[in-house]
């Protein structure tokens, strides 16, 4: 089946293929390897390059009863493996990557394991021949199944290669990930977030820095059908490790805060889940920050306040309640009314509401209900006025009788203040 589906495309040109066999003496074989010689002028140099090259995969097939046999088979006809793995090179990585590209995941797990112990084997030899296949095999103008067979091929090539053996090669390999990230099809995402892993633990955080800031740019388009590849993309990479959302978020916390950063920080934060549930004091305060430095800015405002609502809603809402803890009893003035602002932003986005069904959400308004109102007392004005924006935003969260869950948190208040601070608070 391989050797009718495959017509030599990608790695070497039949042409160059004689050409080089020429250069080396005829068919590349020495003298000792009589049975392969008498096999190139029966089948032709091609077609025996090509069954040796299926014969060599199928020594990691994943029956035992196959690899033994062919591992007899190739004992039996090659006496110098180097001299013919080196000779066959462009046959064995055609084979391997079509077959990577398969439909069939126990040819493609074959593949796969044939490819990474010829790279052990042959890393300095194989991978140059190899990157200028990749780079032509993802290509959107290419098949689907090349597309994700050259994905396949990094993830190996990662694996095997390691960190010091990846390095050299690493900006090539980044560039093919970087269009294969982007690609028009959900299943190249997939195979692409496998390889950016491979990658990343082979090269380390680097790998991330370099490829997820176009990917998020992207996912934060105008275009609704490319924003929502991107996003896709984005998920899938961030599902297999959840801390490469941390990797880029201090560039996008990084101040003064643009909306570029807002929005991107936005299209992060649904991607990634509870990945970022460890930082969202950090992330919320940035944000509540903006909302005081960008007052006047009505597009800005609106951005940062649909990104604090999707950092909320991807934390558990205990873990926003700490966050505006956190915030409201710090010493600057400011933070503390960016605490009130995130309330603001969270009731009014139904994040937090006196009547809700979602699990934790009627516990999270009350207990920041009862966070705010110690800032109705503030010495800070724009404190205050920030505070009892907060508590009449909860109170409105939801209907006068579901109001009622507020009341115990403001007697106990009421009980436990002095009467000094009445004038700041309306009738």
């Amino acid at each position: 089946e391989d050797l009718a589906s495959l017509d030599g495309g990608h790695v070497l040109s039949h042409k160059e293929r004689r050409q080089k066999r020429s250069q080396t003496g005829g068919s590349g074989f020495g003298g000792s390897e009589s049975i392969l010689v008498a096999l190139g002028s029966k089948l032709g140099d091609y077609r025996r390059d090509m069954l040796l090259a299926a014969i060599y995969i199928m020594r990691s097939d994943t029956r035992g009863e196959v690899r033994q046999a062919s591992l007899n088979i190739w004992k039996q006809v090659v006496t110098n493996t180097p001299r013919v793995m080196r000779a066959i090179l462009p046959c064995l990585l055609e084979t391997a990557m079509n077959s990577l590209a398969a439909t069939s995941v126990e040819r493609q797990t074959i593949a796969g394991r044939a490819l990474g112990d010829l790279i052990r084997k042959m890393g300095d030899k194989v991978t140059p021949s190899l990157l200028p296949a990749l780079q032509h095999s993802i290509r959107p103008t290419e098949p689907l199944s090349s597309r994700v067979g050259a994905c396949l091929a990094i993830t190996e090539v990662a694996k095997a290669l390691g960190r010091n053996g990846c390095l050299p090669h690493m900006d090539a390999l980044i560039a093919i990930l970087s269009m294969a990230v982007l690609d028009g099809e959900y299943s190249v995402h997939l195979a692409a977030a496998e390889a950016v892993e491979a990658l990343r633990v082979a090269g380390g955080s680097p790998v991330l820095e370099e490829l997820l800031p176009s990917l998020i740019a992207a996912a934060g388009s105008q275009e609704e059908e490319a924003a929502q590849l991107a996003r896709h993309s984005l998920r899938a990479i961030i599902a297999l490790n959840g801390s490469a959302a941390l990797v880029v978020l201090p560039t996008l916390l990084a101040p003064p805060l643009e909306e570029s950063q807002v929005v991107s920080l936005h299209v992060l934060s649904e991607a990634a889940g509870n990945a970022l549930s460890s930082q969202t004091e950090r992330i919320l305060g940035v944000l509540a920050a903006g909302l005081g430095d960008n007052a006047d800015n009505e597009v800005m405002i609106s951005s940062l306040q649909k990104c604090i609502a999707s950092v909320a809603r991807s934390a558990a809402p205990h873990v926003a309640v700490q966050a505006v803890l956190e915030m409201s009893k710090d010493q600057t003035p400011l933070r503390r009314r960016s605490g009130a602002s995130v309330v603001s932003v969270l009731a009014e986005t139904k994040r937090i509401s006196t009547e809700s069904e979602e699990e934790g959400v009627v516990e999270a308004a009350v207990d920041m209900f009862g966070l705010l109102l110690p800032l109705l007392k503030d010495l800070d004005v724009d404190t205050r006025i920030a505070g009892l924006a907060g508590v009449e935003s909860i109170v409105k969260s939801g209907t006068k009788t579901a109001a009622v869950v507020l009341l115990p948190s403001l007697k106990q208040w009421l009980l436990s203040s002095d009467i000094a601070f009445a004038d700041h608070i309306p009738a």
